[in-house]
């Protein structure tokens, strides 16, 4: 399919949305394939492709790429992609930096500045391609893959130089500037009088021209080219050194001469010599005798006569001047082949020229005459482009005699329009031929190139990635280039985190400038255009349009990233929209482990005036997004089991009772933090990241994801390290007594304890659960050894102990009361809930089992656990009954008094700690009796 433009490319545009037009750009046509339908289709019908390209665009259009491609074949693009790209990248950042001098201003004198930066980024890049190919080619020798690749880098270095060409030609703001410039060469050419040569009239067509000085240009390109293919040297070698000319027809006819009598030239009856092959044999040696007498050459002669108009024709394509061509003509005794030449390109003061350019192209049609003289004479005539593309081998080729039959068609029109005295009159009307009209121009090389892509012949070249490209410049279509490759990019699902074959796709897409894709240096090429185009463009682009385009930067980024180039990243990300560079460096910083590389890419993004924050906070919300799943139940959490054990009050904690696996997605998460410890500062940001990766964790139910955070990012560590850097000082918000003095660092310091608090009480959840199932762990160690030790083990009373410790000071304040917005209040009454329920009721069993295991006196701390519980101000009561539990706990609280007593009535002693029971709330034991107090609590719950 050809190539879509603009208004029938896949977006993610309105549908039926009507484009504003880009003054002074004219309009872009849909597409080649779509432009050759409408010429021949009535209004009607264009209607109808519109409505069909409209629903496309909707069926196909996506929203913004939500995540990196890591196929297997983006990573093999990557792995081809070379050193190019980091000199590449050093070329635009100096770029930008000089471009940090220049105005930013829409008048012409800034843009004019612009342009020019521009128009030196594009020579430089062509001069690095052009240094890769040379030292590429100077290390080939006779590596096929070498030479292939200097061969590449030479196509590239082309393709640079071609699309200067359209900067200089089209994009230049400075318009009266040029005009007065033209008008400046103009007067120093002189009036035009009756010497005036042709030489010198085409030189001022040039000049009155614009659409003339492009093909002209574009053809001066096509023969700079293709003088860089080799070809030239491999016919001259065929051609070889043959200084005889005829020979062998000449000796032909000596032999003839010696044996009989030998009539005068083209007399009739003439004389029957014969090839070996049969054929009649010119009897003369004169360069007409062969077509004048309807005869051939001998063989051999023959061969040779071929071989020698096929270097002719090569060097008259390749730009040659006609010195070169006469001292290779002269050196082989074939100088009338350069006389003949003589007249359209070493006559500089011929007043005209014009019947001889005619009739060089009546002889390109003359019967019997070879392909390649018949193409030489139609390149000089200028009217016969069958003849040239009769000889034509390729893309450039066929454009080289467009363009060059175009040209000398308009000259000859603008000489017959303005100086009908240099035609003669039987040339006049002849000589009207193309007339200088622009879209007549434009839909002339549209449908060259819709043809060349569908001819057997040319279609595979074509469709090369660089072919692709070049085609878009030679028709000034570099911003229907750029959309249609960001739409095809949308297509392929290449920015989608798709991993199936994406070579497959590229092939399967109705875009050939998918193409490009597959090619690291296309690609390349495609995302520097694109910035190329962000400086010199004159009008914004839609946002649609915008976003399309960013599609082909953000693709050579994630290029970048799967080669490991991550450092060059935050350059190209700095050009596209906030919205797009936030999602596409937040990929990037997925791969990063190591704080160094942190840092630096921290100091890569920071100076670019790059949010940083931002990035993190995307990159935050993805991997969350992924971990939440669609569910939306409480989540299961239990760290308890029936049990019937001495030790416990009927329910115990389950060995090992915390899940501990993490996913990759869960690991990713857990590294991507560590991106807000680097930064410097940035306390509240911060600690809101931390809080909420725990807190969507615990409300999802993934505990190890949650204790992972912790034990990677605990809240000392981080709250020392960063308010250094936000106050100057070091301080532990842990604990108060480490609260500054002063009155204004004080105040700052309240705002910053108020943004950690969360973080801290929820560290102090999790802590305590892990460590209730280390106590567990030790616990099973001690009562499951055989033999028993005597003595409880230092492990088992130094985990009871921490026990107390974290539980005591959690049931002392208002925990998890706070939150800084409504998200963050529905998850912490979620997590309380789940998991501070869970918590202080395995802190009861824990009691319950320590009391007999360790010491009595823990019976003392579980009577003050409904105390705590009923005290208001720590609304503890709420997540009880609201999770359903208040029974649970009543009952396993009047467990532990019934051990109480029963402890109390077996020993007269005091318990651990000289401490009497009489000295305890809750001594009475009468008010744990279970059955009045635990029907008074579910007719609570019922009403609520």
């Amino acid at each position: 399919m050809a190539p879509i433009r603009k208004s029938a490319a896949l977006t993610a545009s309105k549908v039926g949305a009507t484009r504003k037009p880009r003054v002074p750009r004219r309009e872009q046509s849909d597409s080649w394939e779509l432009l050759h339908r409408q010429r021949s289709a009535s209004s009607a019908e264009d209607d109808d492709d519109d409505d069909e390209a409209n629903a496309m665009a909707l069926q196909l259009s996506t929203p913004p790429p939500e995540d990196v491609s890591e196929s297997v074949e983006l990573r093999l693009v990557a792995e081809r992609v070379g050193k190019e790209v980091e000199v590449f990248a050093e070329t635009i950042d100096k770029f930008y930096d000089d471009l940090a001098g220049i105005a930013s201003g829409s008048d012409v004198e800034d843009r004019a500045e612009r342009h020019e930066a521009a128009h030196e980024l594009v020579v430089r890049l062509r001069e690095l391609a052009e240094e890769a190919a040379a030292e590429v080619g100077g290390q080939a020798s006779e590596d096929s893959k070498l030479l292939q690749e200097a061969r590449d880098f030479t196509q590239e270095a082309e393709t640079w130089e071609l699309f200067r060409l359209v900067i200089e030609l089209h994009h230049n703001p400075n318009a009266a500037g040029l005009a007065e410039q033209k008008q400046d060469r103009l007067a120093k050419m002189g009036s035009v009088h009756r010497y005036t040569s042709e030489h010198q009239l085409f030189d001022r067509f040039l000049l009155e021209d614009d659409l003339a000085m492009q093909r002209w240009k574009i053809k001066s390109w096509l023969e700079n080219s293709a003088a860089q293919d080799g070809l030239m040297e491999n016919l001259q070698k065929q051609a070889g050194n043959a200084r005889s000319g005829w020979m062998h027809t000449r000796e032909k006819i000596k032999g003839e001469k010696r044996s009989r009598t030998w009539p005068s030239p083209d007399s009739s009856p003439l004389p029957q010599l014969r090839s070996k092959d049969g054929e009649l044999v010119a009897t003369s040696l004169d360069p007409d005798a062969a077509l004048r007498q309807d005869r051939s050459l001998m063989s051999e002669d023959a061969a040779n006569e071929r071989a020698m108009w096929q270097v002719v024709w090569a060097m008259l394509r390749r730009g040659a001047e006609w010195p070169d061509i006469c001292e290779w003509c002269e050196g082989r005794q074939e100088g009338w082949r350069a006389v003949l030449l003589e007249s359209g390109l070493a006559q500089p003061d011929a007043p005209a020229n014009v019947a001889w350019r005619k009739m060089c192209t009546v002889a390109s049609s003359a019967r019997g005459i070879d392909d390649h003289e018949a193409a030489v004479y139609a390149l000089l005539g200028g009217g016969n482009v069958q003849a040239v593309n009769a000889v034509s081998h390729g893309v450039d080729d066929q454009l080289f005699a467009h363009f060059s039959a175009a040209l000398s068609q308009q000259f000859d029109h603008y000489l017959q329009a303005n100086y009908p005295d240099r035609v003669p009159p039987a040339y006049r009307k002849a000589a009207v031929g193309s007339a200088a009209n622009a879209d007549q121009a434009q839909n002339e090389i549209n449908d060259l190139i819709y043809s060349l892509r569908k001819k057997q012949d040319t279609k595979d070249e074509a469709a090369l990635p660089l072919k692709i490209v070049q085609s878009y410049l030679f028709a000034n279509e570099t911003e229907s280039f750029v959309h249609t490759l960001g739409s095809a990019i949308v297509e392929t699902g290449m920015l989608t985190g798709n991993t199936g074959d994406l070579a497959e796709r590229i092939k399967r897409s109705q875009f050939p400038e998918a193409g490009v894709l597959a090619s690291p240096n296309g690609l390349r090429i495609a995302a520097h255009v694109c910035l190329v185009l962000q400086v010199i463009r004159e009008d914004s682009l839609d946002p649609e349009d915008a976003d399309v385009e960013d599609n082909i930067v953000e693709a050579y980024i994630q290029t970048l990233r799967a080669s490991g180039k991550r450092d060059l990243t935050p350059l190209y990300a700095s050009r596209l929209q906030i919205a797009r560079y936030t999602k596409a460096q937040a990929k990037v910083l997925e791969d990063v482990k190591k704080a160094s590389e942190m840092k630096q890419l921290l100091n890569l993004m920071v100076p670019r005036d790059m949010d940083v924050m931002a990035i993190l906070e995307y990159q935050l919300s993805s991997l969350l997004q992924k971990l939440k799943g669609e569910s939306k139940e409480t989540p299961k959490f239990s760290m308890l089991e029936q049990s019937d054990h001495e030790t416990l009050p009927g329910r115990g904690i389950k060995v090992n009772a915390l899940p501990t696996e993490q996913s990759t997605d869960e690991k990713r998460l857990v590294q991507s933090l560590a991106w807000y410890i680097q930064i410097t500062g940035h306390w509240k940001e911060t600690f809101s990241a931390l809080t909420r990766a725990v807190r969507t964790a615990l409300v999802h139910g993934r505990f190890a994801l949650a204790h992972a955070i912790f034990a990677q990012y605990p809240s000392g560590t981080i709250t020392e390290r960063k308010s250094n850097e936000v106050l100057g000082q070091t301080f532990d918000f842990l604990s108060e007594d480490e609260a500054p003095t002063d009155l204004a660092l004080r105040s700052r310091y309240n705002v910053m304890l108020r943004q950690v608090k969360v973080y801290m009480q929820l560290e102090q959840l999790i802590t305590a659960l892990a460590t209730m199932s280390d106590y567990r762990s030790a616990e099973a160690t001690y009562l499951d050894a055989k033999p028993r030790p005597v003595s409880v083990p230092r492990p088992l009373t130094q985990a009871k102990d921490l026990v107390n410790d974290i539980m005591g000071t959690l049931l002392q304040v208002p925990f998890l009361v706070e939150s800084a917005n409504e998200a963050e209040a529905v998850d912490l009454s979620v997590i309380r809930q789940v998991y501070l329920t869970e918590a202080i009721i395995a802190y009861v069993i824990i009691l319950h089992s320590a009391a007999r295991v360790i010491s009595r006196g823990s019976l003392l701390r579980a009577m003050d656990v409904p105390i705590a519980v009923a005290k208001e101000e720590l609304r503890l009561t709420g997540p009880f009954v609201d999770s359903g539990r208040m029974g649970e706990l009543v009952e396993l609280l009047a467990r532990c008094a019934k051990a109480l007593v029963v402890l109390q009535g077996s020993s007269k002693k005091k318990l651990v700690g000289g401490r009497d029971l009489g000295n305890r709330i809750g001594k009475q034991v009468s008010i744990w009796a279970v059955g009045a107090q635990r029907q008074a609590i579910e007719g609570r719950e019922e009403m609520v």
